[in-house]
């Protein structure tokens, strides 16, 4: 009798996971995402106000890769509907390497390959742009009045 009682519950596990989610779910994300980057460019106003010097220092490059990381791992929790996860992973990968991109230049100021990571990171935070403008990330892509939170006091 257990063994069919605890058959029927798995049966009913499975097929509740297999539905698909409801449409309202499908947009949670956007807002969860869009509040992510809001989140991010909120802190990134603090930052940069908190910052003395307006020249590319290791620590301010530093800190930008550590906010971008940051902001990263949350995205990595947010998962859209299959037909736009893909671009959606797409957008955080090549933000994550616009983060790497920032560690290298901490090393490589003054060398040769410093106006060539300069480069790679316009790049990539163009495509990050471009790819969270077709998801519906308007936040994401840095779009109208992003800080919202405590920077918007600065």
């Amino acid at each position: 009798m257990v063994g069919v009682k605890l058959t029927i519950a798995l049966a009913a596990l499975a097929a509740a996971a297999a539905m698909p989610a409801p449409a309202s779910a499908a947009s949670d994300w956007r807002a969860d995402g869009n509040a992510i980057c809001t989140d991010y460019y909120d802190e990134l106003a603090i930052f940069s106000g908190e910052q003395s010097d307006t020249e590319l220092s290791a620590d301010l490059l530093i800190g930008l890769a550590r906010l971008t990381e940051r902001k990263d791992a949350r995205l990595a929790h947010v998962h859209p509907p299959s037909a736009q996860a893909t671009t959606f992973k797409r957008m955080v990968k090549v933000d994550l390497r616009s983060a790497k991109t920032l560690r290298q230049l901490v090393k490589s100021q003054g060398r040769r390959d410093f106006e060539k990571l300069i480069n790679r990171y316009d790049r990539d935070t163009s495509s990050v742009e471009r790819l969270a403008r077709k998801l519906h990330l308007g936040a994401c892509a840095g779009d109208g009045d992003v800080v919202t939170g405590p920077a918007v006091e600065l």
